[in-house]
């Protein structure tokens, strides 16, 4: 059984809601969130995952925003391809954060586009532990957890 650190617990809506009010965020607006720092090997995996927003947020039903903490080498690259798509207020690249906690508690779901990391699994352990929702690519770890569940579903 995975633990998670009090700091990192599921909140309650009204946390939620409060969360994202301090933080300057839409109250009402399904929240996706990744969280990391991206080294060149790991840039493909960030740069897949805001093009997938993208695609997402051109379908009429999805009304998600993504935000991605974290910094790499291509931040500024990935600021100009969502300025392009014209999606600054759907996907917001925050860089660097200190105050974690606070950005996964205003969150609905943890997005965790890894493709290298061992990360990915770990990330699927404890959300599975502590009931919350996400989302992983299905390559690498994620396949070998989701693969047989996703091939069935689809």
């Amino acid at each position: 059984m995975a633990s998670i650190h009090r700091r990192f617990a599921l909140v309650s809506e009204a946390e939620k809601l409060r969360q994202r009010r301090r933080l300057g965020l839409t109250p009402n607006r399904p929240l996706g969130i990744f969280v990391g720092d991206w080294p060149r090997r790991s840039q493909g995996s960030v740069g897949c995952l805001i093009a997938a927003w993208q695609k997402l947020c051109r379908l009429p039903n999805f009304h998600g925003d993504l935000l991605v903490l974290g910094s790499g080498p291509k931040l500024n690259c990935f600021q100009r391809q969502v300025a392009a798509a014209g999606l600054q207020h759907r996907i917001r690249l925050l860089g660097y954060q200190r105050n974690v906690a606070e950005w996964l508690a205003a969150a609905d779901v943890l997005v965790a586009p890894t493709k290298y990391e061992a990360c990915g699994r770990k990330v699927c352990t404890k959300l599975c532990a502590a009931g919350a929702g996400g989302g992983v690519c299905l390559c690498g770890g994620g396949r070998a957890l989701f693969g047989r569940i996703a091939t069935a579903a689809a």
